[in-house]
């Protein structure tokens, strides 16, 4: 009897070693996490959100070491390509992470500028852990979902999840939904019609309406310009009688100066200056 106590013992304490999770609490029921992309998309690297808003699973088979920072940039989780999973215990967020809200000592040594140091957590290249960046960190409701009776389904935030996959730099992004209860069967389908709609309304404030340009025609543009170069001639101004008198008299003088050149000698010598 005793053998089989110690048996099912070990089988047990197997079980629990295995488990690939770090947890908080259960997510909220009136919570939902959507994740919607993973920018750029990496062959073999996988993401999903686990029980609502409440962790994130990563499976690594990029075949490449993989990081996810804590909430300060450090060293938090690292996937390596061979399988073996490993969180730095000198991470705030290791710690952090073991209750929904964050309501935790940190041990003394422990912060983002300490040197990391690497514990085995998992195998098969998988681990879960709670994630704080896609919940709603406070028991009270958000302010717009307390002012709406919690009866409307909205979203609370846009969230990102930084990732490092080898040496190139890899976005996990999603949105936080609050469900009200009476919706929480269909609250899948109202998400993806409230993801079209924000998708569709982002798009039309994206298009700008250009005004269309009108080309005016070289004429037209030749007839706008004229009057600032040559003013029109009024017939009443006293400007234009003064040049036809001054261009009147010139005409006079030098047909009065041909009509005596004409009636000269041609015998007589030439003026000083002239050639003939």
């Amino acid at each position: 009897m005793f053998r089989q106590l110690g048996c099912l013992l070990v089988l047990v304490g197997a079980a629990v070693a295995v488990v690939p999770a770090a947890s908080g609490d259960a997510g909220s029921p009136n919570y939902r996490s959507e994740l919607m992309s993973v920018t750029p998309r990496t062959k073999g690297l996988s993401v999903r959100v686990v029980d609502g808003d409440d962790a994130l699973e990563l499976r690594n088979a990029t075949g490449r070491n993989v990081m996810v920072p804590g909430y300060e940039g450090e060293p938090y989780l690292r996937f390596l390509a061979n399988g073996r999973v490993e969180v730095n215990v000198n991470s705030p967020a290791r710690y952090l992470n073991e209750e929904r809200y964050g309501g935790v000592a940190v041990p003394e040594g422990v912060g983002a500028k300490a040197k990391p140091r690497w514990q085995p957590i998992a195998q098969e290249g998988v681990y879960t852990w709670h994630e704080h960046r896609i919940h709603w960190m406070s028991t009270l409701e958000p302010p717009r979902v307390k002012e709406s009776g919690g009866k409307t389904l909205m979203k609370i935030f846009d969230w990102n999840v930084p990732v490092k996959v080898g040496g190139e730099h890899v976005k996990v992004s999603g949105k936080l939904w609050w469900v009200p209860t009476g919706q929480l069967e269909r609250a899948d389908a109202l998400i993806a019609a409230a993801v079209a709609k924000e998708a569709r309304e982002k798009k039309a404030a994206s298009q700008v309406t250009e005004e269309p340009q009108v080309t005016v025609p070289i004429d037209e543009q030749v007839e706008q310009a004229l009057p600032a170069v040559v003013p029109e001639a009024d017939s009443s101004s006293p400007l234009l009688w003064v040049v036809i008198a001054v261009l009147a008299a010139g005409l006079v003088g030098l047909g009065a100066y041909v009509f005596r050149l004409r009636r000269r000698d041609p015998t007589a010598p030439a003026p000083e200056g002239e050639v003939w």
